[in-house]
């Protein structure tokens, strides 16, 4: 599968928009359904786990046996969007989130799709800032350190794969 021949601009959408112009896809090409089926994929998300344990302020975040058995521990979920004209403001995620990642659908890089990662707010100094040409993205860890924001502030469509590595609580 080679990313660059999926075209989100082609799937349609399911439902109203459910905040921020950011509309839920249903997936249908099959180049993204092949794509969908590795994100499901057990290797995916030991790749991500792995990648995460590389960051230096994990091991802040988690004790060494969490971390031995954060695929035991999680569970990995994702979405493909598009989102119209609209922003974000700066936030943090919500605290069952160990991580979250996107993967960019632009066939250029655009700034005005970008989601920017700042250590501090409201102090706005942009330490990250996604690259949103096809198959280019971002993954970070969750800390009180990763402000971030991202939204569509050009009047083309912004086209997305945000997926999330989620700590399982209760019956999860």
């Amino acid at each position: 599968m080679n990313i660059s021949e999926i075209d989100l601009s082609t799937e349609s959408i399911i439902g109203p928009s459910n905040r921020n112009g950011k509309y839920k896809l249903s997936i249908t090409n099959p180049n993204t359904i092949r794509l969908a089926d590795y994100l499901r994929s057990m290797e995916f998300k030991d790749t991500i786990i792995q990648t995460l344990k590389t960051y230096k302020n994990i091991n802040r975040m988690y004790p060494e046996n969490i971390l031995e058995n954060l695929s035991e521990y999680t569970t990995l979920g994702f979405d493909f969007y598009r989102q119209t004209l609209d922003t974000h403001v700066p936030h943090l995620d919500y605290r069952t989130s160990v991580a979250q990642g996107l993967i960019y659908f632009d066939r250029k890089h655009t700034s005005h799709h970008s989601t920017k990662v700042y250590p501090f707010y409201p102090l706005k100094q942009v330490i990250i800032e996604g690259n949103t040409s096809i198959g280019n993205g971002l993954l970070m860890l969750n800390t009180e350190t990763t402000w971030h924001e991202g939204g569509n502030t050009s009047a083309d469509d912004r086209n997305f794969l945000l997926y999330t590595l989620e700590l399982k609580i209760g019956n999860k």
